[in-house]
């Protein structure tokens, strides 16, 4: 039986989302940020897995950086080398547990909440992946939500539209699991046009933290997305940055 990921960010739907998530953000911004969240020297190999539509890794490209992005989707890899032009940016099809390398990488990021779709023993194979890959003391940053960052403001449903994409998301928060797990309904030109399951690991921060501690990381920090401050107990709800070497 295959995993919703698998088939998910094959459809056409996902990669319209995807480019409609970017016009509305400038990748240019995103970049600068975390270069300088990570300390990346001009020149640096940077490993962007799962890298989608290259949005970011063309904007780290035009900073000076060779990037080298990994994605399951050859439908948002084709987008990718699209919009990645004669960049020095490279891309591949492959698994992100499987994220081959050995002490070649300067930094690598995850961006987009793209962790937790394995479960642990899955996204501890994923993160001891990207570890073997880096460089020892390089920064690897992880973007999204932890438990305590989602929590005050967890609602049991809700409505996102990119251009002419609509998605109702209907979520329950398992707390003996730590997970989310939604539904989420999308539709166009006023019709229902497909429905997928979605299950991802929601983790507690002193969790995430040990399980990159026992991948080989440290100095692991948890960081406010918003404000690139360390998230403390007074944060306002939203997305985190967890920054490891």
């Amino acid at each position: 039986m295959s995993e919703w990921f698998e088939s998910w960010f094959e459809t056409d739907t996902w990669l319209r989302i995807h480019e409609a998530y970017w016009r509305d953000r400038a990748a240019d911004e995103v970049a600068e940020r975390l270069e300088s969240v990570m300390a990346l020297p001009t020149g640096s190999r940077i490993l962007d897995v799962p890298c989608g539509i290259g949005r970011l890794s063309a904007a780290l490209a035009d900073r000076g950086h060779r990037v080298h992005g990994v994605d399951l989707s050859e439908m948002v890899l084709a987008a990718a080398r699209s919009h990645a032009g004669d960049r020095t940016v490279t891309f591949e099809r492959g698994d992100m547990r499987e994220v081959e390398g050995s002490s070649e990488f300067d930094g690598a990021i995850c961006w987009w909440g793209s962790f937790g779709y394995f479960g642990d023993e899955g996204d501890e194979a994923f993160v001891r992946a990207v570890r073997r890959a880096l460089k020892p003391g390089a920064p690897f940053l992880i973007e999204g939500f932890v438990m305590e960052s989602l929590l005050p403001g967890f609602q049991a449903s809700g409505v996102g539209r990119f251009d002419d994409v609509m998605f109702v998301e209907e979520r329950h928060l398992d707390l003996e699991t730590s997970t989310i797990e939604s539904t989420w309904t999308v539709l166009e030109n006023g019709a229902v046009s497909g429905r997928t399951d979605v299950r991802v690991r929601l983790y507690p921060w002193l969790t995430l933290r040990a399980l990159l501690n026992r991948a080989g990381f440290e100095h692991t920090t948890l960081l406010d997305a918003g404000t690139l401050e360390p998230f403390v107990a007074s944060s306002r709800m939203g997305r985190t940055l967890t920054l490891a070497r």
